[in-house]
């Protein structure tokens, strides 16, 4: 079982915060997206390769996004002095009243927050533990490629890997075949503008 571990730091719209509204349509809907970032030295490693995707995927559900200088600057003051760390960021639409019709004045939430490093990864020739899961990635073009809030089918499958604490691995096997599924259709992706290959088989960085 996870253990709880709060974050080291937070900031809510740049302000020391460790609370949303609850009218905030991330909290009731899932509507909005985030980014999970390696912190090293000070500093986070391909951060422009993050801001794309950020960027990409408020594009996709009509949220402004925040300006990449902005998060850039709140982002330095929040990992300063910092050899190792995870940093978070998630932009919500912002609060409304309840129903799925999004707002059209909604101002957009943003959320930083600092936590500890993940355990260390498998390194080369220790080879990797898999197991059967049950839950498949659903089909969805428009959402694909973006890190959007409505994980569900990653906590039904990360909790289907939880008895042996296994890696996050996402394939299916077909006809004695292992494949990864296509990331132009599904949530596992990376920006349009992104080099990486279409179909891999992917960790995944909660």
């Amino acid at each position: 079982m996870n253990v709880f571990t709060p974050a080291l730091r937070a900031l809510v719209d740049g302000h020391p915060a460790t609370t949303v509204d609850i009218a905030d349509r991330g909290l009731a809907y899932g509507d909005g997206v985030f980014e999970t970032m390696a912190v090293v030295s000070g500093a986070v490693p391909l951060l422009h390769r993050h801001l794309a995707r950020l960027a990409l995927g408020c594009t996709r559900l009509g949220i402004e996004a925040p300006s990449a200088s902005l998060i850039e600057a709140e982002l330095a003051a929040l990992v300063a002095a910092v050899d190792a760390g995870v940093a978070k960021l998630i932009v919500t639409r912002g609060k409304g009243a309840r129903g799925y019709a999004p707002p059209r004045d909604a101002a957009p939430t943003r959320i930083l927050s600092l936590h500890a490093p993940p355990l260390a990864a498998i390194g080369p020739g220790q080879g990797i533990s898999v197991r059967w899961c049950a839950t498949t990635l659903a089909i969805n073009s428009r959402l694909a490629g973006i890190k959007h809030l409505n994980r569900l089918e990653q906590v039904l499958a990360r909790a289907n890997g939880t008895i042996r604490r296994l890696p996050k691995v996402w394939s299916a096997m077909q006809k004695g075949v292992w494949w990864a599924p296509r990331l132009q259709t599904c949530s596992r992706s990376f920006p349009e503008s992104s080099s990486r290959p279409r179909s891999i088989v992917a960790g995944s960085m909660e």
